[in-house]
């Protein structure tokens, strides 16, 4: 079990879930919170382009920045992400709180950030957010 997994186990129920759904509803990003915890995670689902990625730009605008905390973004069910999404991701991973992409990694996406060489930027934890 991965680090980050054992800590969220210890963390008390989800007490704040917003979801935030791209205007053509094909894509959506569903953010929670327990009121205790420092940390975020943002569960990404569907097709992530221009038109849909503003979803994704919504849900991390709602998380503080603050040295603290990580927000782990769920990938495991992204279906498409184009260089819109990329962009998303990389903005995240520059924000002052530590970045964690769980998946598993789909082929599509790997392939994406292996491409661009930004596969090695990312701290990526295989298994899903449970």
């Amino acid at each position: 079990m991965a680090k980050w997994q054992r800590r969220r186990a210890a963390e008390p129920s989800i007490t704040e879930r917003k979801s935030f759904v791209a205007p053509t509803g094909t894509a959506w990003v569903t953010l929670e919170h327990a009121g205790n915890s420092v940390d975020y995670t943002l569960r990404t689902v569907g097709e992530f382009d221009v038109e849909t990625v503003s979803c994704l730009h919504d849900a991390l605008r709602v998380i503080p920045q603050t040295r603290s905390g990580r927000t782990i973004i769920d990938v495991s069910q992204v279906g498409f992400g184009d260089s819109s999404f990329l962009e998303a991701l990389i903005r995240a991973h520059f924000q002052e709180r530590t970045l964690i992409l769980a998946g598993p990694l789909p082929p599509e996406l790997r392939r994406l950030l292996q491409l661009t060489g930004a596969l090695r930027m990312f701290h990526i934890e295989p298994h899903e957010v449970s």
